[in-house]
């Protein structure tokens, strides 16, 4: 199946980076100490809230900070439950979605990517990249409305068809999630 040196190469280079994940961000990294490794042939790696699993010819591809990003990235898929919340949805639609969301707080938690400044100094993940990749990877529209102004909510609520669902999808709390939330919407 696999080659037992390739594997065993691997799994130092992965524990190298978890180590490393807890010097940068010691509650990550202690959560992904949590989760064993495994090794599938899946394409890419993916987390069952039980375990992390690399495909051993997609880890071998990645760089040490790679490497890191992508156990941070399979971490915070369990932080935010996104193995459970996503059942009964349009799965492919709404596992862009949940990449989109935790690459983007991998970025930030990493201090890493493209970044646009906030009113209060701070940088965040440019959103309108955000929802350009969620139309270009998932094939359905989409538009970007500024947040938090209420308008934007209003307009939203507006163009929904009658009976239909809406999840907001964000990455920050003060603008995405509250706002969405103070409008009635599910966050």
């Amino acid at each position: 199946m696999f080659d037992k040196n390739e594997i065993r190469a691997l799994s130092v280079r992965i524990a190298g980076a978890r180590a490393d994940l807890l010097n940068m961000t010691p509650f990550f990294g202690r959560l992904i100490l949590r989760l064993p490794v495994g090794y599938a042939d899946c394409g890419t790696a993916f987390t069952d809230m039980q375990r992390i699993v690399f495909d051993p010819e997609f880890a071998k591809q990645l760089g040490d900070k790679e490497l890191a990003f992508v156990l941070l990235h399979e971490i915070l898929h369990c932080v935010l439950h996104h193995c459970t919340r996503g059942r009964g949805l349009m799965q492919y639609t709404f596992n862009v979605a949940c990449d989109i969301v935790v690459n983007s707080l991998a970025l930030q938690i990493l201090g890493i990517g493209e970044l646009a400044p906030r009113i209060d100094g701070s940088r965040a993940p440019v959103s309108g990249e955000l929802c350009e990749r969620l139309r270009r990877e998932s094939g359905c529209a989409a538009e970007y409305f500024g947040k938090p102004f209420p308008g934007i909510w209003q307009k939203v609520r507006a163009t929904l068809p009658a009976g239909a669902k809406a999840v907001m999808i964000g990455d920050t709390l003060g603008t995405d999630v509250y706002g969405a939330y103070v409008a009635g919407f599910d966050s």
